[in-house]
């Protein structure tokens, strides 16, 4: 059964509304633009987790950043990236300047889970992706029963 709702004109192009406006910032250098749609805010790396044979694994994907420009530290209950991609070369044209890459400092935090090894997290940097794996330790009391058929 649907419930019923009140119709609103327009309701759903508040969204559409807010991407045109970003994509025209970034576009046209929109100097009056929210501070998060302006080129030189600050970027966040893509990241992903995993659980993988008994290890909790973070991949970041780090794309023109030198390794040791990134920090790793477990913080807590929390896995924490930091690092800095710089801006080395900068061409403009006229008076316009178009960019699609973004630099500064950034800061990632990944929740852990409960019961890891602390001293087994290990970091490796291959082709401008970050992995860093932490052993996750069995729970206590707990253990898997086979199950037989017949």
């Amino acid at each position: 059964m649907r419930a019923i709702t009140t119709w609103v004109p327009g309701r759903g192009l508040a969204g559409f509304d807010r991407g045109l406006d970003e994509v025209f910032a970034r576009f046209f250098g929109d100097e009056d633009a929210p501070p998060l749609l302006r080129p030189e805010a600050a970027w966040m790396p893509a990241v992903e987790s995993m659980m993988r044979e008994g290890e909790f694994v973070v991949k970041a994907d780090l794309p023109g950043i030198d390794a040791s420009a990134v920090e790793v530290s477990v913080e807590g209950n929390m896995l924490m990236i930091r690092g800095e991609r710089e801006d080395k070369h900068e061409e403009k044209k006229g008076d316009r300047f178009y960019r699609e890459v973004s630099y500064g400092s950034f800061a990632r935090g990944v929740g852990l889970p409960p019961r890891i090894d602390p001293e087994s997290v290990k970091a490796t940097y291959k082709d401008g992706v970050l992995e860093v794996t932490v052993k996750v330790l069995d729970r206590p009391g707990a253990r898997k029963i086979p199950i037989s058929t017949h």
